[in-house]
């Protein structure tokens, strides 16, 4: 583990950062006492990558390798109304 002054860790912010996301953990101290940890956070687990790829394989999703821009239906359904304007019918 490491320490580390908070100026020092100021100055070397990058430097400090790149270490605790390959692992490592920063005790970042002010007069001699520890005062935070510094650590990297776990990554986001591959069965919900896997899964968001399957949705886009079968054609459950879209996705165009963007950010999202907003919500838009996937399929279009039987007849000439979206399922907004149905959804909207039905609510009165």
């Amino acid at each position: 583990m490491i320490q580390v002054g908070v100026r020092d860790l100021k100055n070397r912010l990058s430097q400090y950062l790149k270490r605790a996301k390959s692992g490592q953990t920063i005790q970042v101290t002010e007069i001699g006492h520890v005062i935070a940890l510094v650590t990297g956070v776990a990554p986001r687990p591959p069965q919900v990558a896997a899964h968001l790829h399957a949705l886009v394989n079968t054609g459950a999703l879209r996705w165009s390798g963007g950010k999202p821009l907003g919500i838009s239906p996937a399929r279009r359904l039987k007849g000439k109304k979206t399922l907004s304007a149905l959804l909207l019918e039905d609510r009165r």
